[in-house]
């Protein structure tokens, strides 16, 4: 099957920002930046792709769309190596919270300037159907509890980035936006708003939807933020995180989240809607365990909402 690939941290170092290295790395034998450089490197010579940058200052540049006839296009998008640092620190989660000044300062980038510049363009001239975009880090609001996030290292601790590029979505009208993302291991799906939140009225208005699909292997949200960080969860906000009712309580925008099953996305677009399956194996503990559908979504052409099918 065709392959198109994009990077997020462990390319490199967890949680690293432009040439800021992350926390979890410990004795580090060689420089950062020679680090980042041969991760880099090896990337380019081990994966099915070719740099999309044609000057030498952006030689590692991997953002770029893929067009797929009328019905869609993907744009993939990059976002660890243009960033600044995560506001509050790199911990999970923000010890203490980071105020709204703080997550929201216009100062802090998150896509860098060009590509921010590159998306807006690309969103507005896209002619086709479905604007798909490859989303390292979720764009959703994830709030443990209600409007404390829990992960300012995803678009939550960059939110004027967000609500710039949102703003720019509801400013042209432009239809049909999905974020596709990975990174935290754990399958949500929901309404993207200018803000990443929504009440249970739906407010502010969805303007795009996100699906999240689930890792292969790789343990979900609670395990994930106790390995990394080395700190155990306390056991209430780990039983929070696992509590379907509780996170959809605190994440209205939420359509749907699953932290305990494994597996992957799969999308099909069509002109009049989008459909997308999550599946997940039984177990990832046995070769050949029966994989299926645990849940099937459908977002209708020219309606940024997420129905449960």
């Amino acid at each position: 099957m065709p392959l198109a690939a994009i990077w997020d941290d462990h390319e490199v170092e967890d949680n690293y920002a432009d040439d800021e290295p992350g926390a979890a790395t410990l004795d580090p034998r060689v420089p950062f930046l020679k680090r980042r450089k041969n991760g880099y490197r090896a990337y380019f010579e081990h994966m099915p792709f070719a740099p999309a940058g044609h000057r030498k200052r952006d030689r590692f540049r991997i953002y770029r769309s893929i067009k797929l006839g009328q019905t869609a296009e993907i744009l993939l998008l990059d976002q660890r190596q243009y960033r600044d640092g995560q506001p509050c620190g790199d911990t999970i989660p923000p010890t203490p919270p980071c105020t709204d000044a703080e997550r929201n300062d216009p100062e802090r980038t998150y896509l860098g300037a060009e590509q921010k510049a590159w998306l807006k363009r690309r969103l507005r001239a896209s002619k086709a159907t479905w604007k798909l975009v490859g989303n390292q880090a979720m764009i959703m609001a994830f709030d443990v509890p209600a409007t404390q996030p829990i992960n300012v290292d995803q678009w939550d601790g960059y939110g004027a980035d967000r609500a710039e590029i949102m703003g720019h979505i509801a400013q042209h009208e432009i239809e049909n936006v999905s974020f596709l993302t990975g990174d935290i291991h754990t399958f949500f799906a929901g309404a993207v708003s200018e803000t990443g939140r929504q009440t249970a009225a739906g407010t502010p208005a969805s303007l795009a939807t996100e699906f999240v699909a689930g890792s292969m292997t790789s343990l979900g949200v609670p395990e994930t933020i106790n390995a990394t960080t080395g700190v155990p969860l306390p056991p209430a906000v780990q039983a929070q995180i696992a509590d379907t009712v509780f996170l959809r309580g605190n994440n209205p925008h939420f359509a749907y989240s699953n932290t305990e099953r494994r597996g992957y996305g799969v999308v099909t677009a069509r002109a009049d809607k989008l459909e997308v399956e999550f599946r997940s194996p039984q177990t990832t503990e046995q070769p050949k365990s029966p994989v299926e559908t645990i849940q099937a979504f459908e977002v209708a052409s020219g309606v940024p909402e997420v129905q449960l099918v």
